[in-house]
């Protein structure tokens, strides 16, 4: 696995570190930009930056995005410039890549919660690693050193896409999504990091190492304490999906899925697959459903409907309906319906064989 990506209850902490002003950790979503006058020698330095890329004249004032960031507005674009104790960085960012920042297409998203998912030191972070922040052309790029642990990510919009993706970095080498390698999209509690769960041990077993995203709680439309989707980070470009050709990608359901509207459900997952489509032409786009118990008359009801959408849509479809019983796993489903460590071990020889003949 090479990328995840994950918006937790853990990152949130994160965010409570000094890193985050008051008024954005007591906000359920970001409060309007202020506008801010900056230094002048930090102003001479953004007018810089914007000139190297030709972003044209400023506009409006310097906008307040977090206690450490200001943007500035130019005609073609903006700079960003962030302070780290005395040094100071300038970034040049696409109207796109902006947007993706401040959360303007996802408002859940703030300004505090992109940097701590995709490249500004945060809590430890800052004492553990050498961080460095560079811009080449307009879009961001980040990279950080600690012995032999270097790794960075480097957005840019991405137009045959119509999106913001990652073109990540390892060992300063470019690392896109490779054939034999998975993107996979849910909740974090079903696809911990790291390869940990059934879902990422699944494709890992198949062949196809996965790189994950996810966010506390979501589904395809059901959202968790993040306020987030699988629908939301696909379509509104709430994440930056990874460049590449990756041969897999798994949209993972939620039990929460089973309590939402048939109709908002069917039509966010097939908006959900199209864009896939779009992203990744050459992908399997698989969809998964929840390991239920023969008996399940929601989880089951859900896969049904999972299954007619995907058919439907062009994707292909992975069916779990029954494995709790049929492997026994009655007494390892949790209060929240997460199925133990231990019982998801025991479905990843079973997963595999379904993905490699979903992904055939």
């Amino acid at each position: 696995m090479k990328k995840t990506i994950a918006l937790s209850m853990g990152t949130l902490a994160l965010l409570a570190s000094g890193f985050v002003p008051a008024h954005a950790a007591e906000a359920d979503t970001p409060a309007p930009a202020a506008q801010v006058a900056v230094a002048e020698d930090t102003a001479t330095k953004m007018d810089a930056e914007a000139a190297r890329h030709w972003l044209g004249k400023r506009v409006g004032s310097a906008i307040e995005l977090d206690s450490k960031a200001r943007a500035q507005k130019y005609e073609r674009g903006y700079v960003v410039n962030y302070t780290d104790g005395n040094t100071s960085y300038q970034s040049a960012m696409s109207p796109q890549v902006y947007d993706f920042w401040t959360g303007a297409n996802s408002p859940a998203i703030s300004f505090e919660a992109q940097v701590a998912r995709y490249g500004y030191p945060t809590g430890t972070e800052t004492a553990n690693h050498y961080w460095r922040h560079m811009s080449q052309g307009p879009l961001t790029r980040f990279y950080r050193e600690s012995g032999d642990d270097m790794y960075g990510t480097t957005l840019a919009y991405t137009p045959s896409a119509g999106k913001v993706m990652d073109r990540s970095w390892w060992q300063y080498a470019d690392d896109a999504i490779d054939w034999d390698e998975s993107v996979v999209l849910g909740d974090s509690a079903v696809i911990p990091s790291w390869n940990t769960g059934y879902v990422a041990q699944g494709l890992q077993a198949a062949g196809y190492s996965a790189n994950e995203y996810t966010a506390a709680g979501a589904g395809i439309s059901a959202t968790g304490a993040d306020g987030l989707s699988i629908k939301n980070m696909v379509v509104d470009n709430a994440v930056a999906l990874g460049i590449g050709t990756p041969w897999i990608v798994d949209i993972q359901a939620s039990a929460a899925d089973a309590d939402v509207d048939p109709a908002t459900l069917e039509s966010d997952l097939r908006e959900t697959i199209a864009t896939l489509q779009k992203v990744y032409p050459n992908a399997r786009i698989v969809v998964s459903d929840v390991p239920s118990t023969s008996d399940d008359a929601k989880l089951n009801d859900l896969s049904q409907r999972l299954e007619a959408v995907a058919g439907n849509s062009g994707a292909r479809f992975v069916s779990t309906r029954g494995w709790v019983s049929q492997y026994g796993l009655q007494a390892q489903v949790g209060p929240d319906g997460v199925l133990s460590a231990p019982a998801q071990d025991q479905l990843v020889t079973p997963l595999k064989w379904a993905l490699r003949n979903a992904a055939k």
